[in-house]
């Protein structure tokens, strides 16, 4: 019998930026401004930058298959998003980002759980570490850090 396992990341951001400035960069339409390889297929939304709850898209990077998102929950003002990404017979994903405004930094808190829907999708957990998930992080760091100084995106090394 199957049993999904789950694994859980926190890991806490700080820019210079105001949250005002910083919270939109974590919508579908608006991540490609800070980071260039970003690609999303819109397919349900009711708003131009998809910036509401209930709007859906997909993304698919090189040849790996692709994966689904919801935005289940966008709060603008409590800077609050939350998606819920949907890889087929794999995983189901939720990401959190919850920013809080310190004047002119903002502190962007994310959260990913993954939980394994297959045995499959648990061996992929497993490659999934705290280390990998702090470079992660750093990226995203490095990545938004960029956009905010240069106005461009970041063209990523991997």
């Amino acid at each position: 019998m199957f049993t999904a396992q789950r694994i859980s990341h926190t890991h806490t951001l700080e820019f210079t930026a105001s949250a005002e400035q910083l919270f939109p960069l974590f919508t579908p339409v608006k991540e490609k401004l800070w980071l260039a390889h970003w690609e999303f297929t819109p397919l349900y939304h009711d708003t131009e930058f998809l910036e509401e709850a209930g709007a859906v898209f997909k993304t698919q990077h090189g040849d790996q298959p692709e994966e689904f998102w919801v935005m289940a929950d966008y709060d603008p003002q409590q800077y609050l998003v939350q998606y819920v990404r949907f890889l087929p017979d794999l995983l189901v994903t939720t990401i959190q980002i919850q920013c809080e405004s310190l004047g002119n930094q903002t502190r962007a808190r994310v959260t990913y759980t993954r939980t394994g829907l297959s045995e499959a999708g648990n061996v992929k957990l497993a490659h999934v570490t705290a280390e990998a998930y702090r470079e992660q992080m750093a990226f995203w760091q490095k990545a938004i850090e960029h956009y905010l100084e240069t106005g461009k995106a970041l063209i990523a090394v991997h």
